[in-house]
């Protein structure tokens, strides 16, 4: 009987771990970057597109100890307009296994408090960081920072569920191995 019921059991486990992977929509993707006064890291939520890569749908995190209040604009590539007339292009699109992981638009996202969006992207040879600073003399109204990047997908809940019922169930099995071994030891 007792067999039944861990079987049981772990079928359960097992059959509502795949339900959940069955509903999963969106991956978040972690990234850490530094650069000359720069230090920041976010979690990025996106929706896979094809290829491995991500449309970005928000953005949350800390750069150098600021909040980061969201992600600026959808899907592009699109241009966010300054006042005077200069843009960043940005198309929030993320490849976590590319290389390079970001386009050339980039990620245009805010922080909390500041006046402008900043733009990471990728220039040619390294990632870099755009913030806007005004004056109308481009490209001088731009402080352009090259950047370092660390880029992680983090495991969805649903997966670590599967994840974890599987351990259940391995562990189960084992049990029950061990347990059906002593008993023909003592027979």
């Amino acid at each position: 009987m007792k067999f039944w019921l861990r079987g049981g059991i772990s079928a359960a486990i097992l059959a509502m771990a795949l339900v959940c992977v069955g509903g999963a929509k969106a991956d978040t993707i972690h990234m850490n970057y530094t650069g000359t006064g720069i230090s920041g890291s976010m979690d990025l939520v996106g929706t896979l597109i094809g290829g491995g890569v991500y449309q970005v749908t928000s953005v949350s995190g800390l750069e150098n100890g600021t909040v980061i209040a969201g992600l600026v604009g959808g899907s592009g590539p699109n241009y966010f307009v300054l006042p005077d007339g200069s843009s960043f292009l940005y198309d929030n699109l993320i490849n976590p296994t590319g290389n390079p992981a970001l386009t050339n638009p980039g990620l245009l996202y805010s922080l909390v408090g500041a006046l402008y969006p900043e733009n990471i992207y990728w220039g040619g040879s390294s990632y870099l960081l755009a913030r806007y600073v005004g004056g109308g003399n481009f490209p001088n109204d731009f402080v352009i920072t090259p950047l370092s990047i660390e880029i992680s997908k983090v495991p969805e809940p649903s997966t670590l569920a599967l994840f974890g019922a599987g351990l259940i169930a391995l562990g189960s099995i084992v049990r029950r191995t061990k347990d059906r071994i002593g008993k023909k030891s003592e027979s």
